[in-house]
């Protein structure tokens, strides 16, 4: 007989069919007590990680105040995809997909932080600008530049609705110098 161990299933089906000289199949004995799989004394509770509770507060705290993924990671210490993961986990916790959602779970505000502008779009924007107002066309421009005209027009429209946005609050308050520069 070869040696198994009797808490394996293919064990217990080669225990008995050894036994029985191939009559029976292990499925068709029922296992002694003592061979009966374990059953838990208590029912499981998962732990409850305390340091991780409170990571996860600070991240919400942080959310809701508009920083971004990368900013949190820097303000915590912590690694871009520990914050993801976090994030992910807040999110399954309540129930929600975006920080919209989860600042209305809570109750609370989402404060929003003006976008950061890009460097390099904002001096492609003055050049798009300047030739415009030359009255080349967005496919000259597009050329001169070597965007896409897809960008060239974005960029183009970009600026009218800046214009428009500056002269509408032009009656209200004076404009920055910087947004008054790409308008003229």
């Amino acid at each position: 007989m070869q040696n198994v161990t009797m808490t394996a299933s293919s064990g217990w089906n080669l225990v008995v069919s050894h036994l029985s000289g191939g009559m029976l199949q292990g499925h068709e004995v029922p296992r002694p007590m003592h061979e009966a799989p374990a059953t838990r004394r208590r029912d499981f509770v998962p732990k409850v990680h305390v340091r991780a509770q409170r990571r996860r507060a600070a991240i919400i705290e942080l959310m809701m105040q508009g920083l971004e993924r990368i900013e949190i990671a820097q303000q915590l210490k912590l690694a871009l995809h520990n914050v993801d993961s976090h994030t992910k986990v807040i999110y399954r916790e309540y129930g929600v997909h975006s920080r919209a959602e989860l600042a209305a779970k809570l109750g609370r505000t989402l404060e929003r932080r003006p976008a950061k502008e890009n460097p390099r779009i904002t001096k492609r924007r003055k050049r798009v600008w300047r030739l415009r107002r030359e009255g080349k066309s967005l496919r000259t421009i597009a050329r001169e530049l070597k965007v896409n005209l897809k960008t060239a027009h974005s960029d183009a429209r970009a600026l009218e609705r800046q214009r428009a946005k500056l002269a509408g609050m032009a009656t209200e308050q004076p404009a920055s110098a910087h947004a008054l520069r790409l308008v003229r």
